[in-house]
């Protein structure tokens, strides 16, 4: 069963702040509102929350909190945030996000205060220009929420399995809702096919590091087989070639025991056939080979497609 018809929706909560994303899309049509869950003795809830699928498709729950920038500097000085919405993230929740929409904001270049691009008059006249934001009629300077956001109180700040709450920033609420969106969509794959971070650095600058350095970011891909520097050679190698993911060429260097005979077209390595065959066989390899020397030269191989 695919997963959009088991977790078809995107809970928003029905408070204001997060209603008004539901003027946009993909959260138009993918989500409803309701009133979410709050932890024991807390009135706090996510403003958007949604199912999906973890390890062997267990369903994981993923919410989170967003915030305009000044609400966000407003709820870090009243404590609301660490003291009440952050917890409740984090006993909620098995992934925990904070978006937080920067709309037109900057530091005062002369006093290091936040500034908001809003409409205020001057001169007589209605004009857009950049002013000071305050809270309660004190201002708040620009870094008071980078500050809090890269302090360990916060980066450290995990439950028992040591996962936080991850941070994401974009201009709008248009640009929240299609945000949120992209990660629901994320989290609606099969758990165990994402392999964003499973590939190997094909710039062919290791800006200084060593071959020791590479054997150790290889060794924590977690896979034991790495260990191996025969395998993890070959893994390098297949996966330089035209149309080989970084997915393919683990598989290859586990089905074959040599770069040669993984690239060959009929595996003459393993075959026992009558030396005509055999005969003919090697002049393909070798026009195979041929092939393989002319990556990188814009020559096109179909090289590996065979092995899944």
């Amino acid at each position: 069963m695919q997963m959009g018809a088991r977790f078809p929706v995107i809970l928003l909560d029905e408070g204001m702040g997060s209603s008004s994303l539901l003027s946009y899309p993909p959260l138009s049509s993918l989500s409803l509102l309701c009133r979410l869950p709050s932890p024991p003795f807390s009135d706090a809830r996510a403003d958007f929350s949604f199912t999906g699928r973890g390890p062997d498709s267990t369903p994981i729950s993923i919410g989170g909190e967003v915030k305009k920038l000044t609400e966000l500097a407003g709820a870090l000085r009243t404590g609301r945030l660490q003291a009440t919405q952050l917890p409740a993230l984090l006993h909620l929740y098995d992934v925990r996000w904070l978006l937080i929409i920067t709309g037109s904001s900057r530091r005062n270049p002369s006093t290091g205060v936040l500034q908001t691009l809003r409409t205020i008059t001057q001169d007589g006249e209605r004009v857009r220009a950049w002013a000071d934001w305050d809270l309660a009629g004190e201002p708040i300077p620009y870094n008071y929420v980078s500050r809090f956001l890269s302090s360990p109180s916060f980066t450290q700040f995990k439950d028992e399995n040591g996962e936080g709450v991850h941070v994401w920033s974009v201009y709008d609420e248009r640009e929240a809702a299609a945000w949120i969106g992209d990660l629901w969509e994320l989290w609606q794959r099969e758990y165990e096919s994402h392999s964003s971070m499973r590939v190997l650095d094909r710039s062919g600058n290791q800006n200084g590091h060593t071959e020791a350095d590479v054997r150790k970011k290889l060794k924590a891909l977690h896979d034991p087989k790495f260990q191996d520097p025969k395998f993890a050679q070959r893994v390098r190698t297949f996966s330089s070639l035209p149309n080989i993911s970084y997915t393919r060429a683990v598989n290859m260097a586990e089905e074959f025991p040599s770069v040669q005979e993984g690239i060959s077209p009929l595996c003459t390595c393993r075959v026992e056939a009558p030396e005509e065959e055999v005969r003919k066989w090697r002049k393909l390899e070798e026009k195979q080979w041929e092939r393989v020397k002319g990556v990188g030269k814009g020559i096109a191989t179909e090289i590996g497609k065979a092995v899944r």
